[in-house]
């Protein structure tokens, strides 16, 4: 069992079966006779490829794409069986020939230490998986290996196999790197490993965090959390990369963000459905928001060839005896951290303006939505950009996101995310004179005329407010209509809004996706009973409960009190107060209220 503690328990309860790559014959019979001689429990194997040292940087990407190959054309089956019996002793039947490698008999006698530690214990809910190890890739073990995993074959076992797991290793035993997983039957790959100085890495103290499709609850993956250790080690990459990086010209650097904005469109099919899985968004946004991402690295290659255009510009000045030039030059490194609204494009709107400017940096992700980030990052090295430049490190805020703000050879932090949050950032950054630029919430007004078209004024009021399930800090949620036009746009409004398809983003026609984390989810709920507790009567919408996930319908309110909890904070979901005003000369009352951003982004 030498992968971090994660089973779909969430504990580490995982039984080996060790195959090898060479041995076609015994896969199907070994595991066969042990299946047909277990009698209790229900196990959920997976399939795990593991790279050896002696494989390349392209030999572990090669790896990862056969990987997805596999599992996209594999038809998930679903047969229940029997589990593994506690204390059966079938090790040595399972176990068959391995290469006489040794690395391979490290693995060998630490996977026979471990089972015998689970036997001791008699821990009944094993979940066993079946492994594979290789360290050459030639076309022609490629191809043996894929014979391997044919459906038909996996679908004639008695088994329930839902993902393949990549691990690769350097050298000794524990410094095996759990790269990712392809879940079955999908043509997506989710990377378990941080991204420091142009290497994937375990996180320093071995720790995972859970991601969970907030449309289903259910976890889907688990990712690193990060930590000081592992921020230290991303900062020195960024800041011994910064010497050469930020000497390249802006032709240089424009070529490297060209080719990410290629390789993200190139792969934009699974990106989205990387973001849909890991947010909640619906599939239609997550499209406009990958090719936002790619539209935005392509803005800042041609910003990188103008800033050359702009170095060493004259500056007159009264006294001839002194000339003057203005130059742009790179800060150093910058700490990035950003939310979980619009992942990937949070990612790229820090990112790219970074490289243009000459910079490295150090990314931290939302913990809510690390995978994408974590795409980014693999893009990055795909396309060559030298070691260093880029880092993300996951993690939660309190453990990376501080230490990031915190370290001393940071020299610009960019956030974007809650008043609280963003006052800490603010705080810990001026100890140590950083430039810090906020990006932080609101409670935006959509103020509606009585000379407006009614059509145009429900479908921007309704863009504004249920677009990214109202999880957007300019999201106009507070609407203000003039008297003689009020009950016509709230007609209007209501009977629109209950045309709204809510369901998983990954339906076609799905037009609201879930909220992305039970605790948002929980906190939108509190601001729904507290503003009918304060009077606030709901035309529609509340709690979705014909649905498994975090789902809120979108919700109208009105007769809204100016100084109640939902008028003045940040709700931060799809619910929107309708209010009507008679004049322009009230709109200035009725807008001058203090304002309290309570919403968290937790990063």
């Amino acid at each position: 069992n030498f992968h971090p503690k994660r089973s779909m328990a969430g504990i580490a309860k995982g039984l080996s079966l060790w195959l090898s790559s060479s041995r076609e014959a015994p896969f199907s019979k070994s595991v066969s006779s042990i299946v047909r001689g277990s009698n209790t429990g229900f196990f959920e194997p997976h399939i795990t490829l593991v790279t050896l040292p002696n494989a390349t940087e392209n030999d572990v990407e090669n790896v990862i794409t056969k990987a997805k190959k596999i599992a996209s054309d594999f038809k998930p089956f679903d047969v229940q069986n029997n589990g593994v019996k506690t204390g059966t002793s079938f090790w040595q039947s399972v176990l068959v020939e391995i290469k006489k490698d040794e690395a391979l008999s490290k693995i060998n006698a630490r996977a026979q230490a471990d089972f015998e530690d689970l036997r001791d214990k008699s821990m009944s809910n094993y979940y066993p998986h079946l492994s594979l190890f290789y360290g050459d890739h030639t076309p022609e073990k490629v191809a043996s290996i894929t014979k391997l995993f044919d459906s038909e074959k996996l679908a004639s076992l008695p088994l329930r196999l839902d993902r393949i797991d990549v691990y690769h290793t350097e050298g000794e035993f524990k410094d095996w790197i759990h790269l990712g997983s392809a879940p079955l039957g999908d043509s997506v790959f989710f990377r378990s490993a941080q991204f420091i100085n142009n290497r994937w890495r375990a996180p320093a103290k071995r720790e995972y965090l859970p991601v969970v499709n907030p449309a289903t609850r259910e976890v889907i993956h688990y990712f690193p959390r990060g930590t000081e250790e592992d921020i230290n080690a991303a900062v020195q990459a960024a800041n011994d990369a910064f010497a050469s990086w930020s000497k390249t010209d802006g032709a240089s650097r424009s070529k490297y963000l060209t080719a990410i904005a290629a390789k993200i469109r190139e792969r934009s099919d699974e990106l989205v459905r990387i973001e849909v899985m890991d947010n909640g968004k619906a599939i239609s946004e997550a499209v406009n928001d990958i090719a936002d991402t790619a539209g935005c690295f392509d803005y800042y290659a041609d910003q990188a060839i103008q800033l050359d255009a702009r170095q060493d510009q004259k500056v007159e000045l009264p006294d001839a005896s002194y000339s003057c030039k203005l130059r742009f030059e790179p800060v150093g490194v910058a700490g990035l951290i950003i939310p979980w609204n619009y992942p990937m494009m949070m990612a790229a709107w820090k990112i790219a303006p970074c490289l243009a400017a000459g910079c490295t940096a150090v990314l931290k992700p939302s913990e809510l939505t690390p995978l994408t980030a974590l795409e980014l990052a693999g893009i990055c090295k795909e396309v060559g950009l030298p070691a260093g430049v880029v880092n993300v490190v996951t993690g939660l805020g309190k453990e990376a996101g501080q230490p990031l703000s915190a370290h001393p050879q940071v020299e610009k932090l960019a956030f974007t995310g809650s008043v609280p949050t963003g006052s800490q950032v603010m705080t810990t950054g001026g100890h140590t004179i950083k430039n810090v630029s906020l990006e932080l919430g609101g409670k935006s007004p959509f103020i509606i005329f009585d000379d407006a078209n009614v059509d145009q004024a429900v479908e921007w009021a309704m863009f504004g407010i249920f677009a990214n399930q109202g999880q957007v800090c300019s999201a106009t949620s507070r609407v203000l209509v003039q008297e003689n036009f009020y009950e016509k746009f709230l007609d209007r409004l209501v009977s629109e809004t209950k045309k709204v398809k809510i369901g998983n983003g990954l339906e076609s026609d799905t037009r609201l996706g879930p909220i992305v984390s039970e605790g948002q989810y929980n906190k939108i709920l509190d601001f729904l009973k507290k503003g009918q507790d304060e009077g606030a009567k709901m035309e529609y919408g509340g709690q979705e409960n014909s649905l498994p996930g975090f789902f809120v319908r979108p919700t109208i309110f009105t007769n809204v009190d100016l100084k109640s909890k939902i008028w003045n904070e940040e709700i931060f979901g799809p619910v929107v107060c309708v209010n009507k005003f008679k004049s322009e000369g009230t709109l200035t009352f009725k807008l001058k209220i203090k304002l309290k951003v309570q919403v968290d982004f937790p990063s």
